[in-house]
């Protein structure tokens, strides 16, 4: 599976799976939405 991620402005981000389903991340410790950590997979 592949995602990208893409900047929207100062610390948030979108991540998008190749299937199109997509998730806001907040890169400051998640004030609005979830930091990527918070989601990150671990295998």
């Amino acid at each position: 599976m592949q995602a990208t991620v893409s900047w929207v402005e100062g610390f948030k981000l979108i991540g998008e799976s190749e299937s199109g389903h997509s998730v806001v991340l907040d890169g400051s410790g998640g004030e609005t939405a979830p930091s990527p950590m918070e989601i990150a997979y671990y295998p």
